[in-house]
């Protein structure tokens, strides 16, 4: 999360060490943690609104504000995550249950997934923003690789 604080801070985007730092955590995507209380991979795809903790989403939206594109293998296979497991409804999971608080907290996550996507301007991700919602994606299918650059 301090990582964030210079992806928004247009001085310090290009700081080297905050590249650096960016650079170590697209690699560790979906691999345990090493804060002992975030030890499980699966905490990577536990999401909150506002952002609290590192996850998958937190980590590419701080990356995308970071100037990382979505050609980056990391990137895409986070990317690809979001892809692969959009819901019907076009919202995500967000690891946290069901119930009325969750199902406000799937909206405000949905929302954050929307400007973390747009974050990565350079590539249209056609089956997150056209893609028929009634057919969902079967995970590990490679149909998301389909894009249009943007003038």
């Amino acid at each position: 999360m301090a990582l964030r604080a210079f992806a928004v801070h247009p001085g310090y985007r290009s700081d080297p060490g905050a590249l650096e730092a960016a650079g170590w955590l697209k690699g560790r995507f979906f691999k345990p943690d090493h804060y002992y209380d975030r030890q499980a991979p699966e905490y990577w795809l536990k999401f909150q609104y506002p952002f609290w903790w590192t996850n998958l989403l937190t980590a590419l939206d701080s990356l995308g504000r970071l100037g990382f594109a979505a050609e980056d293998m990391e990137i895409e296979r986070g990317l690809s995550w979001f892809i692969e497991n959009q819901e019907t409804d076009g919202l995500w999971p967000t690891g946290y249950g069901s119930g009325g608080r969750a199902e406000g907290t799937r909206r405000w996550v949905g929302l954050a997934v929307g400007r973390m996507v747009k974050l990565f301007n350079n590539l249209i991700a056609i089956p997150l923003c056209n893609r028929k919602l009634s057919s969902k994606r079967e995970p590990g299918q490679n149909a998301h690789l389909e894009a249009r650059r943007v003038p």
